[in-house]
């Protein structure tokens, strides 16, 4: 028996608060939406600190941010690469839409928060 899978009898569902691009695009995540029931994934400016800083995976990302503007802030930089990872998580999610027949929860920035076409553009 799997138990995060017993909680869906429950109406729970299970969301890591947790995002990292290897994450993603090795399919780990997948695996844990497809096996374990998984139906969602959090993050926040924290979250992905410690997801840059570990290991390297996000150097190449950030050398071609920098090389498209280099004189971009890092906030910038930071969107851009914390928005391709979010849209990749919700690529692998889709299936727990598709199946719940409508939209997860997602939270943005206080600065996106007032623009609808910030909003929008994620």
């Amino acid at each position: 028996m799997n138990a995060l899978l017993e909680l869906r009898k429950h109406s729970q569902s299970v969301w890591l608060d947790y995002i990292r691009r290897d994450f993603v695009l090795n399919g780990e995540l997948k695996q844990l939406v497809d096996r374990d029931g998984v139906s969602g994934v959090t993050s926040n400016p924290t979250i992905f600190e410690k997801a840059i800083d570990c290991g390297g995976q996000y150097d190449e990302a950030l050398r071609e941010s920098f090389g498209r503007n280099s004189s971009a802030e890092p906030r910038a930089i930071y969107d851009e690469i914390a928005i391709e990872d979010v849209r990749n998580a919700a690529d692998v999610l889709r299936s727990v839409f598709e199946a719940n027949g409508g939209p997860t929860a997602s939270s943005v920035s206080n600065r996106r928060r007032n623009s609808p076409d910030g909003c929008t553009a994620l």
